[in-house]
């Protein structure tokens, strides 16, 4: 059957066909016959398992060794934003940030509630974040011995192409909407967090991967549950945790192995959004991505068209084309699609094909 309506919103976003429908029969009889997923006592065997066997697949996945934690942190990963600091720096140690886009300056802003001393080492508002400078040109501090920066920016539509090279500068990392979507060498980084809701499942948990041997440096002043040590030592299940973001994440995870797992998740990626940038880029000037080419996101591709008022009627010409949720962020205002894995070609296609009928018409 042909697919009719693409979801193209950031978060929370679409989920594939295979997991909604398998998640709707376990709606009635996952656990046993009339007890589904969201109902299921945390503590029985079979969650408790469940829990074990997605923190096992995504080490499988990213080859993290033992000398990573794995932890899925309750909430969104802007609570992480507070808690990676509360976590791995004493109460007067600063941190350098990356400011790209939107998301990466609201981590900046929530950092320094927690010191103000905290430092922009590089700041991308001066070029309307549609470029990212070479990290030899960033002012790092040096009282810092962490750098901050967000992987893919959901709001701009830009994505750092590999991580910054800072020397002597241990790497944290949001990597939220771009998860999942390429191989990563996770050795590279003191701590990555990623909220679920964008391209690993739904709402409700935070994946955090961090390195132990940061967390017994200085003790945590972080309450318990957004401790890291804490949570994993309750292997994670420190509360009842919302058990319906658990069971879909393993859900998502047995259809992305199934779909053959980051290198095949990155050529879908890469293929994907050439295909909508080239739609772009071919369209005679009527849509525009102000984006540096190296540095356009595979993940969230943002563009506009000659005026604000066309933004907007492309936006509910799309509804009636079945393309949804592709107004953009309201701080940044155009358009936006977010094409996670779980967004098929043909989606893609629909949406290229309606762009072209858009600019036709008004043309006219």
């Amino acid at each position: 059957m042909t697919q009719s309506n693409f979801n193209f919103s950031p978060g929370p976003s679409l989920l594939p066909e295979a997991v909604k429908k398998k998640a709707k029969q376990a709606m009635w009889d996952w656990y046993v016959s009339g007890i589904s997923p969201m109902e299921v006592s945390h503590r029985s065997p079979k969650f408790v398992a469940l829990v074990s066997e997605n923190e096992q697949r995504i080490r499988s996945l990213y080859g993290i060794d033992e000398s990573y934690l794995v932890v899925f942190m309750p909430g969104g990963a802007t609570m992480q934003t507070y808690a990676w600091c509360a976590n791995l720096l004493r109460t007067d140690e600063c941190a350098d940030f990356a400011i790209t886009g939107h998301w990466s300056k609201i981590a900046y802003q929530e950092a320094l509630r927690n010191n103000a001393k905290h430092h922009q080492a590089f700041a991308g508002e001066a070029n309307g974040y549609t470029s990212i400078s070479d990290c030899s040109t960033w002012k790092c501090s040096s009282m810092s011995r962490f750098l901050h920066f967000v992987d893919n920016e959901t709001v701009h539509g830009i994505e750092f192409t590999t991580p910054p090279t800072a020397t002597g500068k241990i790497l944290i990392s949001d990597m939220s909407s771009n998860i999942l979507s390429r191989p990563c060498n996770i050795s590279s980084y003191g701590l990555i967090y990623a909220g679920m809701q964008k391209n690993m499942g739904i709402a409700g948990l935070t994946l955090v991967v961090v390195k132990k041997e940061l967390l017994s440096q200085y003790p945590s002043y972080a309450p318990s549950l957004l401790s890291y040590q804490y949570c994993y030592d309750k292997n994670n299940l420190p509360n009842t945790p919302p058990t319906i973001s658990h069971y879909i994440l393993s859900l998502y995870l047995d259809w992305f192995l199934e779909l053959g797992g980051l290198s095949a998740a990155d050529e879908q990626c890469k293929k994907k959004s050439a295909m909508l940038y080239q739609a772009i880029d071919n369209s005679n000037g009527f849509y525009k991505n102000s984006i540096e080419k190296p540095f356009r996101s595979r993940i969230n591709v943002t563009f506009s068209t000659p005026t604000p008022e066309l933004d907007a009627q492309f936006a509910s010409f799309a509804k009636d084309c079945g393309i949804h949720f592709i107004k953009g962020h309201a701080s940044h205002g155009g358009l936006r699609a977010s094409i996670y894995n779980a967004m098929p070609e043909e989606g893609v296609e629909a949406l290229i094909e309606c762009m072209n009928k858009f600019k036709q018409r008004a043309s006219l």
